[in-house]
């Protein structure tokens, strides 16, 4: 299964990284290290595509045989783990979760846990204003027994789009090298 990271901008200092599978299979291997058979280590660092017998030497960065790789194509019904960090002068936000993406049903679910709450975002794309806010039903827990859940609606500009196959294609993505994500291991990454 060819691994891919995403890192995605939702607004200048507001960053998704997602990791799913697509269909090629692949393995890294530690540039670091002249042993053929060892893998790369835990932590996500750029590697050289030449070590690996999975990558082509066109993926190497700052190599002559570098060649930028066209965005691929993606699977558009998908569920992936994703993990958020969004910043501010004043704030930091760390959010880990599930997304579910089903173009066939025209709706994007987000499941997720930040600063000891729980919480499922539910976006209707079939839903949408003229000024292109999506709907969305959120609901919340906080870990207090005594704190009741937490239910809004209302129309918002969506964070997770609603994917097509084309949409890396659509949005001009570009190829950020070959990582290991800490998480997925050895994946290509790209960003829009």
């Amino acid at each position: 299964m060819l691994k891919l990271s995403l890192f995605i901008p939702l607004f200048p200092s507001l960053f998704l990284t997602a990791a799913f599978t697509a269909a090629t299979s692949m393995h890294i291997l530690n540039p670091d290290i002249n042993d053929d058979k060892a893998m790369l280590p835990r932590k996500q660092d750029h590697v050289s595509a030449t070590t690996s017998k999975s990558f082509p030497s066109s993926y190497t960065l700052f190599s002559s045989n570098f060649v930028q790789p066209a965005p691929p194509l993606v699977q558009s019904e998908f569920q992936c783990h994703f993990k958020q960090h969004k910043w501010a002068p004043k704030m930091s936000h760390i959010t880990s979760g599930m997304l579910y993406v089903s173009p066939s049903h025209a709706k994007v679910r987000v499941d997720q846990a930040h600063d000891s709450a729980l919480g499922s975002s539910l976006f209707d794309y079939a839903n949408v204003t003229t000024e292109g806010l999506v709907w969305n039903a959120l609901w919340e827990a906080r870990p207090n027994v005594k704190a009741e859940p937490k239910i809004w609606t209302g129309y918002v500009l969506p964070a997770f789009p609603l994917w097509t196959n084309e949409t890396l294609v659509e949005r001009e993505a570009v190829f950020m090298g070959v990582v290991d994500d800490g998480d997925m291991g050895p994946v290509a990454t790209v960003s829009w």
